[in-house]
């Protein structure tokens, strides 16, 4: 099997993920989490999110 990669495409979702660890990096600075909440990684918030989004 053959996959053709759009490395357009490859750029724009490493973009959004930049994008969207600085926002929430920038977030929880203004508003910390306390307890168990607390040790979350964005990597974590990333994972959660492509896992929740629809395909």
């Amino acid at each position: 099997m053959h996959f053709i990669i759009d490395t357009v495409k490859v750029v724009e979702v490493f973009c959004f993920i930049d994008d969207f660890c600085k926002e929430v990096k920038e977030y929880f600075t203004s508003h910390p989490l306390t307890g168990a909440e607390a040790s979350i990684q964005a990597s974590e918030m990333i994972k959660l999110w492509l896992n929740s989004s629809p395909t």
